[in-house]
């Protein structure tokens, strides 16, 4: 009887914790002005111009030049902008994979002791008609909205299996792994 109860409990326990999982990912990804946007708010002992100058080379070994990202500066804000594009490698195996380039902007909002990351218009395009964009410049690819992808899952694969869920897995690992990255980078005593 203890078996089939503790059992029980640990099936409760999982439905429970996949539950709030699902519910995470709902409220991670909002729409803001028609676009998704995600944030994250870090606090940290470094002026403005210091918290500018660590973020700066995060930005270089993402493959920037420091002339492809926007920098303004004003008296007690300044903001960190530049365009960006992950490739998500959800499958692979010796004969298929399931392969999707993310875009989207990457922008700090930053004062002194505080630094809001923001991960903004997520759009999706197939690693085919990716590599036909970068061969050619004119070519007109086919992109899928982050609203699409992500709120109404409604990307589908001929040979993917919930398509939309991996991509919104894999879409909050890398979006995570961006928000850690920022967080180590501006690692300092704690705010006061």
């Amino acid at each position: 009887m203890k078996k089939h109860t503790l059992f029980f409990l640990l099936i409760l326990l999982g439905i429970t914790f996949s539950l709030n999982e699902i519910h995470a990912q709902k409220r991670l990804f909002r729409m803001m002005n028609g676009k998704i946007m995600v944030s994250d708010t870090i606090k940290c002992n470094l002026t403005k111009d210091q918290i500018v100058q660590r973020l700066k080379p995060m930005l270089i070994n993402l493959d920037f030049k420091e002339e492809q990202f926007a920098l303004a500066d004003s008296m007690n804000v300044a903001s960190l902008y530049a365009p960006l594009t992950d490739h998500l490698e959800m499958e692979r195996d010796k004969f298929t994979s399931f392969a999707i380039m993310m875009n989207y902007y990457l922008s700090f909002e930053i004062k002194d002791n505080q630094c809001i990351t923001k991960i903004m218009d997520n759009k999706y395009i197939d690693t085919d008609e990716y590599q036909k964009k970068v061969k050619n410049n004119n070519y007109d690819c086919q992109f899928y909205p982050g609203e699409m992808v992500l709120l109404k899952k409604q990307y589908k694969s001929l040979f993917v299996k919930n398509a939309s869920d991996k991509i919104i897995n894999h879409t909050v690992l890398r979006i995570n792994e961006i928000f850690a990255n920022v967080k180590n980078g501006l690692k300092t005593a704690p705010a006061k």
